[in-house]
Parts: C-alpha cells; sequence; structure tokens
C-alpha cells in the first residue's frame, strides 16, 4: 500500500479496511507519508503474527488427528 491508496483530507488519511475507517494523523512522524507507512508496517506485522499464531494451531491440530489416527497410511 502507499498513500495514494489513502484519501487524504489536509493533514489526516482515511482508508477502509475490513470495513472500518482508519485514520492516520501525521502526529510525532512529522509527515503524513511516514505516518501511514509506520501504520502499515505494524498493521504488516499484526498480520505475520496472526498468521504465525494460525499456522501453529493447524500444525498442533494435525498432529493431533496423526496421533489419533487408526491408519497405517499417513494422514494427507
Amino acid at each position: 500500500m502507499a498513500l495514494r491508496d489513502w484519501d487524504v483530507v489536509g493533514e489526516v488519511a482515511l482508508r477502509q479496511v475490513n470495513g472500518q475507517e482508519i485514520i492516520v494523523r501525521r502526529g510525532v512522524h512529522g509527515s503524513l507519508p511516514v505516518a501511514v507507512a509506520v501504520w502499515e508496517a505494524r498493521e504488516h506485522q499484526l498480520l505475520q503474527d496472526r498468521l504465525i499464531e494460525l499456522g501453529r494451531l493447524v500444525d498442533g491440530a494435525m498432529n493431533r488427528l496423526r496421533a489419533r489416527s487408526t491408519r497405517t497410511g499417513p494422514v494427507v
């Protein structure tokens, strides 16, 4: 994403993300493009963390399934 993907009104950037309106102000970052980049980096990291956690949950479920399996062949 980039600032061009946002609606800029004065010193505020607006965007809809998953049905929620996101408002970013330049604040301590000094400029709106930097503030947007910081917000996007933080959101990207949160998404990565959630995907890692989801992967761990799926791996755990698959391991339990394999452990309980009475089949002689591998569970795919």
